[in-house]
């Protein structure tokens, strides 16, 4: 990749159910306060006045969404009877207790049931091993940090200076230590190390990489590879690298990093565990979780052996092992082990803390993504009032967590309560952010859906009305927000057709299919779904001719773009449903057909509501055994007669 004074870096390769809920009275003592909500009237902003921002070179926004950008009173949006604020009983709330002891017995273990196997029944992973790697063990792992003792040794020292200041001081610095002691002294290599820190922290990375591997060289040639100088130096260029994205390097510098200060200090070293958490962070990436797993708890080990339990060291190390945990699915897991960082966090920060209430809100996750909505919501809450008592109401972490609050309400299907949570959300982003923000804008799509849900339609239309408008302004510069336009206004078409409103859909589907053409070319999938619910527009306006000139592109575009996947199985039978339209049965029962053999290709169940349709539709054919039906890509439509997608 690159040499510098004699280092080479040889290589070259790149890389673009059950439950068992921790209880929460244990350290979480906050009162259920959030299940009361109470009405609250609002004074209404004026609105923030914009001015366009204008770009000779820039095309002129289009035309065809000037409908959706007409500004319209939001009173009914949010500040109604029917969408009020949130209300919080504080003074019923408790503080989480500082009791109860951390067990980390059951998470620093190194034994099989790490972070899950990717072994095969005989015991081998099935996986190209990666760099690093002999066979599934690990090599030479690798580092994140050293020693205070050896960093701050070399850390550049602050200064009230600016960046540039600073740069020009050490280059000047440079050339007098190289004039005085030599280009290749033990001095200049210190002011290399210093310059490439100062890169590092600026974001000049190649610039790091270029003055740390020159200060390496003179560290190996004067002091030995393995020199605490040169062994550091090896860290930062696998750090640097590693922030790249040259995953393959990073990990060959990390590796012989450890390998020469397990030589000089012992395997159990401090550095040596830093150098585990690293390693363990790439491989994962690599799919080796199994190994991943080990590396990080062997890290766990020596840290809790040097720090204790209570160390925000461990802290973080067991909350990287249940982001493994989490990534890998094992969600009860997760759980179990957020629960109990949750108590370290309160042993270390105190509960009145934003790391607390932080490890409560991962905590939440946990319990949301193993589909325990109640806990999670419960969980949610806790972290909420912590955040709005340290913060406020308007604090970002308060705010953003309201909003997740909001969001597992929906999951639950307590539309009312998800609703006013998000009033809530709106009505902080308008105060923080503005009329026209594109956070507010934000949250009116979302109260879009949840009115939607509600069958509160009218409302639904004004906000998601309201959104276009914030983003149309946002976007009216450069563009930026175009994919949130497209977005909001596909879910109006589909608001319309949920309302048997077929001709305001279908001009709502065009107008999207003529923008995502225009401006966003390579959205494939963007497209052609605005062509198959155009084609669906078509057929309830009874144009079922239309409707299959509509699918037909449609299905030229999945074949193109993705292949002959479920989409491309249900738009076949949006097809085979236009050809029931025009009386032609026979074609229609083809179709039907080859759309389940599509589905039963691509591994759909029984529970699959396309399948199930698609069912119904043959038995009302004629056809009352699908089981004489096999898995099958074919579609006559596309391919003619040709039969070289059987199976």
């Amino acid at each position: 990749m690159f040499s510098l004074w004699g280092y080479t870096d040889s290589t070259s390769s790149k890389y673009d159910e059950k439950n068992k809920t921790v209880p929460l009275s244990v350290f979480c003592g906050f009162s259920d306060a959030f299940d009361s909500f109470r009405e609250e009237r609002r004074d209404e902003e004026s609105p923030v006045s914009s001015s366009n921002v204008t770009d000779k070179n820039r095309e002129e926004p289009d035309n065809t969404l000037q409908d959706f950008y007409d500004d319209i009173d939001d009173a009914t949006v949010v500040s109604s009877s029917g969408a009020s604020t949130l209300s919080i009983d504080y003074n019923a709330s408790k503080n989480i207790e500082e009791s109860g002891k951390v067990d980390l017995s059951d998470i620093g273990d190194d034994d099989d049931s790490t972070i899950g196997s990717d072994l095969n029944e005989d015991g081998n992973n099935n996986q190209e091993p990666p760099v690093g790697f002999e066979g599934s063990k690990i090599l030479k792992p690798l580092a994140e940090t050293v020693r205070s003792n050896i960093s701050s040794r070399y850390e550049a020292k602050e200064t009230n200076q600016s960046v540039d200041a600073k740069i020009k001081s050490l280059l000047k610095t440079l050339h007098s230590t190289a004039s005085f002691h030599g280009k290749f002294s033990v001095e200049a290599a210190q002011t290399l190390k210093d310059l490439g820190s100062l890169y590092e922290n600026c974001g000049e990375l190649n610039d790091a990489l270029k003055s740390y591997g020159e200060a390496l060289e003179i560290y190996s040639t004067k002091l030995g590879d393995h020199s605490l100088e040169a062994i550091w130096l090896e860290f930062l260029l696998g750090r640097v690298n590693h922030r790249l994205g040259n995953v393959n390097e990073a990990l060959q510098l990390y590796s012989r990093c450890l390998s020469m200060m397990s030589n000089l200090e012992g395997n159990h070293d401090i550095v040596c565990a830093d150098v585990r958490v690293h390693i363990s962070k790439i491989i994962h990436s690599k799919g080796f979780h199994k190994e991943a797993g080990k590396e990080v708890k062997k890290a766990l080990k020596i840290y809790r052996d040097h720090f204790g339990d209570e160390h925000t060291t461990v802290a973080d190390t067991v909350d990287l092992i249940a982001e493994f945990y989490t990534s890998n699915g094992n969600h009860d897991k997760a759980a179990n082990v957020r629960g109990e960082l949750v108590k370290l966090r309160v042993a270390l920060h105190g509960a009145k803390s934003i790391e607390v209430a932080q490890a409560l809100k991962k905590w939440a996750h946990a319990h949301e993504a193993h589909g325990d909505f109640a806990a999670a919501l419960s969980v949610m809450k806790q972290s909420y009032v912590l955040l709005h008592d340290i913060e406020g109401a308007d604090g970002p972490n308060a705010e953003s967590t309201l909003e997740q609050i909001g969001f597992l309400y929906f999951k639950m299907e307590r539309i009312d309560k998800s609703i006013k949570a998000h009033t809530s959300v709106a009505l902080i982003r308008k105060q923080k952010y503005g009329e026209y923000s594109v956070e507010l804008a934000s949250s009116y799509f979302t109260l879009g859906k949840a009115y939607m849900q509600a069958s509160q339609h009218d409302r639904a239309l004004k906000a998601f009305n309201r959104a276009m408008t914030c983003y149309g302004k946002a976007n009216e510069s450069n563009n930026s927000y175009i994919g949130e336009i497209m977005e909001t206004l596909h879910t109006i078409g589909t608001l319309h057709y949920e309302l048997s409103n077929y001709t305001k859909a279908l001009d709502t589907f065009e107008k999207e299919k003529k923008i995502r053409q225009r401006y966003m070319k390579r959205d494939y999938k963007g497209i052609t779904n605005s062509i198959v619910w155009g084609g669906k527009s078509q057929c309830a306006l009874l144009n079922f001719s239309k409707g299959k000139e509509s699918f037909i592109d449609a299905l030229q575009h999945f074949d193109r773009i993705e292949g002959r996947k479920a989409n491309f199985g249900e738009t076949l039978m949006f097809y085979a449903q236009a050809c029931e339209g025009l009386n032609d049965e026979e074609h229609a029962f083809t179709c039907f057909k080859e759309s389940y053999q599509i589905f039963l290709a691509n591994g759909c169940g029984k529970d699959f509501a396309p399948l199930k349709e698609v069912v119904l539709k043959l038995h009302a054919l004629g056809l009352r055994d699908v089981s004489t039906l096999t898995a099958s890509l074919k579609c006559q439509v596309i391919d003619g007669e040709s039969q070289k997608y059987e199976f």
